[in-house]
């Protein structure tokens, strides 16, 4: 584990400025959300300034391609 590896409770930097880092990482619950309807509620194509300006906006979303990447190691180096 990169926290145990990199021996932070042992940082002299860390000590000085009363820093603690917790082996123990943080678990956190994620899921991919729904697109957006932002487009559709605020009826862009009916704004008088977007209008007066010539703006046009579709209500149609890009669509992308992607991926979920895996977490990072953290690296801590000591100067």
């Amino acid at each position: 584990m990169t926290v145990q590896h990199n021996a932070y409770d042992q940082d002299p930097y860390a000590k000085e400025f009363g820093i603690k880092i917790s082996e123990k990482l943080a678990s956190v619950e994620a899921r991919v959300l729904p697109a957006p309807w932002t487009v559709q509620h605020n009826a862009y194509d009916q704004d008088p300034y977007a209008k007066e300006f010539g703006i046009k906006i579709s209500e149609k979303l890009a669509s992308v391609e992607a991926r979920v990447l895996p977490a990072p190691w953290v690296s801590y180096c000591r100067t």
